[in-house]
């Protein structure tokens, strides 16, 4: 099988069509290139997954395994036992809700894509934060295009994608005062490529610190006291699974997340 492109353009004279021409350009190689370069990358996360997995697991259970050796010599000292009780039920308590989260997050999900219209799962995500989050001073704003935002996507997958991010962005916000969070859709159809709905999410937060920036994607690389990390994994991993792209970009103003998903066509 060969893959082709194909370029139209009418041949005008005086603004009379006169003819047309058709250009194909076989781009076999370059979308092979792209399937394998999107292989690895979905590799490379697992990988990257799978390590941090089991660096996190490992510190529950050295504090375990210290309290265990301990234990015979101190067995009749009844602090220690009544700490031992508290501290290792604690740990197994945390290795459950690590365990739990990766089985939420590691199980492929089984998509079912279908035309829709971005908006509806971004309006749902929207719903869902306001639901949960206490933030009596954040401002949430959406503003789209009036042009066609269709997509061929899972509204589940999507909506999990969207909160994510906005929640994310919420907390790094904190109740701060006159916090906002903007989200804007638009369609572009440039000449020559493919149709592209954008989703731009903007904050007006204090920004990213430099230090965690090239690991926002890492799993449970986080800097809040409690949560393992997973929201912009899970968030990436939607957009993948969607062929799109997701960009971050940060700054002391705020922090704009851009995905840019394939747009379908009117009929």
């Amino acid at each position: 099988k060969r893959t082709l492109s194909a370029d139209t353009r009418h041949l005008l004279d005086d603004g009379t069509c006169v003819g047309a021409m058709m250009m194909l350009h076989d781009v076999t190689g370059v979308k092979l290139l792209q399937e394998k370069e999107d292989q690895l990358e979905r590799a490379a996360f697992w990988n990257e997954l799978a390590s941090s997995m089991s660096h996190e697991i490992r510190n529950p259970l050295v504090a375990i395994k210290t309290f265990s050796q301990l234990l015979p010599d101190r067995y009749e000292d009844e602090d220690f036992r009544a700490e031992f009780g508290e501290q290792v039920t604690a740990e197994v308590d945390k290795l459950n809700q690590i365990v739990d989260k990766i089985n939420g997050f590691a199980a492929l999900p089984c998509l079912q894509l279908k035309p829709l219209d971005i908006r509806r799962p971004i309006e749902s995500a929207v719903t869902r934060l306001q639901s949960e989050l206490d933030h009596e001073n954040l401002k949430i704003h959406l503003a789209a295009d009036d042009s066609p935002l269709q997509v061929n996507g899972d509204i589940a997958s999507l909506e999990e994608c969207f909160y994510h991010l906005m929640r994310n962005a919420a907390e790094n916000l904190d109740n701060c005062p006159e916090a906002r969070i903007k989200l804007s859709v638009k369609s572009r159809e440039p000449d020559n490529a493919p149709a592209t709905v954008y989703i731009v999410l903007a904050d007006n937060g204090q920004g990213i610190d430099d230090s965690v920036h090239d690991k926002l994607f890492s799993p449970f690389s986080t800097t809040k006291a409690r949560g393992l990390g997973l929201g912009l994994p899970i968030a990436k991993r939607a957009v993948i699974d969607h062929n799109g792209q997701l960009n971050i970009d940060s700054g002391p103003g705020g922090t704009t997340v851009t995905i840019a998903l394939p747009a379908l066509r009117e009929s």
